[in-house]
């Protein structure tokens, strides 16, 4: 058969999301037949929703699933998880996790030709160790979806001098949660945000010093290797956190306009509130 076309707020900050990149390490290799592999799989590019199930049962439940998009990016798959862009390895059954020092190391995507359906292969060890009911390696039907209605274009101007870093960025795969840099008597400050049940921002954890160089296209925070900078390649904000030995660094980009401010928040229902999360579940 031809291939068709193709938990609301996890509290995850900025630095936590850098101690979950940082613990990512070697790639995994490519098997043999992978480079003829990789030719057929852009049939995989699109966007998915993975229906919930029931934490016991595992039968599917009438609740909003999680959307989960695979796009490429040169030659290189990706998917999102905790609003981390994570490069997928093409392999001879799919699109496999690209690093094996992870806790989602495992996880896959695969299709089947017989039915023409696609699949997510799930392997969470934090979550296995949490829950007793937890099914590793658990294979489960992805349907094709649109991608949510918030979703921007994540370029923007690159900055001029270090007051085009002043103000806000928003986590472009989770807009309920973003940073803000301000300047008070010469020294600059970075604080975390996040949306309360009104929509509003308010402050989350204390502020921080930050050190903005003077080169206008990076930041250097104090304590932090992993700064916030501009890509001039993909012409967007980003936190990176390098990897030299993988297929690409883990990213989580960022926006300058939050992509939410004229929506209707207490008007959201819960399927909306649901989308405003994306990516691959994760504990």
């Amino acid at each position: 058969m031809v291939p068709p076309r193709t938990r609301l707020l996890g509290m995850l900050t900025a630095a936590s999301m850098l101690s979950v990149a940082s613990a990512m390490a070697e790639p995994v290799a490519q098997p043999v037949g992978a480079a003829a592999a990789a030719e057929s799989l852009d049939h995989y590019l699109g966007w998915y929703r993975l229906p919930p199930v029931d934490r016991k049962t595992r039968e599917p439940v009438d609740r909003p699933g999680s959307l989960i998009p695979i796009f490429k990016r040169g030659e290189t798959y990706y998917t999102v998880m905790k609003w981390v862009e994570v490069p997928l390895v093409a392999s001879d059954t799919g699109l496999v996790w690209g690093y094996e020092q992870t806790s989602m190391r495992g996880t896959a995507f695969t299709f089947d030709p017989a039915t023409g359906e696609y699949f997510l292969i799930h392997c969470d060890a934090q979550h296995a160790g949490n829950d007793e009911w937890y099914v590793w390696g658990e294979r489960r039907r992805l349907h094709p979806a649109d991608p949510p209605g918030w979703l921007p274009d994540f370029t923007a101007d690159p900055p001029r001098s270090l007051r085009d870093k002043l103000g806000d960025y928003y986590f472009a795969w989770c807009p309920v949660l973003s940073i803000r840099i301000t300047e008070e008597d010469g020294s600059y400050w970075s604080v975390e945000r996040v949306r309360d049940d009104h929509g509003r921002w308010v402050d989350h954890g204390s502020r921080q010093e930050v050190c903005l160089s003077s080169n206008p296209l990076r930041f250097n925070h104090q304590a932090k290797p992993n700064p916030i900078r501009f890509n001039t390649d993909l012409r967007r904000y980003e936190v990176v956190a390098p990897r030299p030995q993988a297929p690409d660094d883990m990213r989580m980009p960022l926006l300058r306009e939050d992509p939410l401010a004229d929506w209707e928040w207490n008007h959201l229902d819960e399927a909306q509130k649901r989308d405003l999360t994306v990516g691959v579940p994760a504990w």
